[in-house]
């Protein structure tokens, strides 16, 4: 029988991708296609991928790790996102039991492959570290998959309990859910649903349908407003922007008042929406330390998102380094 990393090698290769500017992100969220596993499927309609995948080196050490030197595709697309049917989809995105890897589609959803889109793993699998692990099984953060109930590693990362620790030993990661259709609330450090009306943020800046990622609710930790619904500046958001999409979009100013940057994958820097969260991007704001999309680790000494967990590369989530030599997260906040 073969298992999960000869069916990597198995797949096609997809190809290389761009998030920038790409509105549709948000949609994602409420899924982006049916996990292997049978939980929840997801309806995200920007997210269609075409048949296809690639090894898009995983944490196991199965398969490369640059989709930087992945071939050209029609896209145009950078940042590790992957070119799909209807343009580009940002890594940690996908449909149909594939999900974007550092810009290549790879099947999703089963014990030791990646996570599908929104940290499904199926019914009771937990998504840790980005990669999925069976109930009984160790997660790749750190802890024991189920110990605490479905999707718990060990009593954190499932809905209601506390964030999984991103940094327990030096590195730059932010907490992280393991349970499906979560986010870590940067406001009470618990794991709650995520991207609805006046429900936290996703990570990444993230809220579903259009909606806009209002800086200055939840206490100043961000939640969401629903597309064509009014901000709290007074104005509608647009499809990511408030202000009628006048402000808080990727290259535009923040919006006043502490709404900021509301759209998906941007964080204010020197006063501009810019992209984050993609292969050599800004790493995007995150509870307890920052997020980049996955499999990307934030570079803490940089602000960064990069391949995470090899010699001298950001440490992963849960300071893992499961391809470096020592497999250790130095005082330097890389692997070594």
């Amino acid at each position: 029988m073969r298992g999960p990393r000869t069916l990597l090698a198995l797949v096609v290769l997809g190809g290389c991708g761009d998030i920038l500017g790409l509105g549709g992100y948000g949609d994602a969220i409420d899924g982006g296609g049916t996990d292997s596993g049978g939980d929840a499927s997801m309806t995200g309609g920007d997210a269609s991928v075409p048949d296809g995948g690639g090894d898009g080196g995983l944490l196991d050490g199965s398969g490369s790790d640059g989709a930087s030197d992945a071939p050209a595709d029609a896209c145009g697309c950078e940042a590790g996102a992957c070119c799909g049917m209807n343009g580009c989809v940002p890594s940690g995105s996908g449909a149909n039991g594939q999900v974007c890897w550092n810009g290549m589609f790879v099947p999703c959803g089963d014990a030791g492959l990646a996570c599908c889109t929104g940290n499904n793993c199926g019914a009771t699998g937990c998504c840790s570290s980005n990669l999925c692990a069976n109930t009984s099984a160790m997660c790749a953060g750190g802890g024991t998959c189920g110990t605490g109930g479905a999707h718990s590693c060990s009593g954190c990362g499932a809905s209601m309990q506390n964030c999984c620790n991103g940094t327990p030993n030096n590195g730059g990661a932010a907490d992280f859910c393991t349970g499906p259709g979560l986010a870590c609330d940067p406001n009470t450090t618990k794991c709650l649903a995520c991207g609805g009306a006046m429900q936290p943020c996703c990570e990444g800046n993230v809220c579903g349908n259009g909606g806009c990622c209002v800086q200055s609710l939840n206490n100043g930790k961000g939640a969401c407003v629903n597309n064509n619904q009014n901000c709290v500046m007074g104005s509608a958001c647009s499809n990511g922007g408030c202000g009628g999409g006048t402000c808080g979009k990727l290259g535009q100013m923040p919006c006043p008042n502490g709404v900021g940057c509301t759209a998906p994958n941007t964080r204010d820097v020197n006063g501009t929406c810019v992209a984050c969260g993609g292969l050599t991007q800004e790493c995007c704001k995150g509870a307890g330390g920052d997020y980049c999309l996955p499999p990307f680790a934030c570079n803490a000494n940089n602000n960064k998102c990069g391949v995470c967990g090899g010699n001298g590369q950001p440490c992963c989530q849960g300071s893992k380094c499961p391809n470096s030599t020592n497999k250790t997260c130095g005082g330097n906040d890389l692997c070594n």
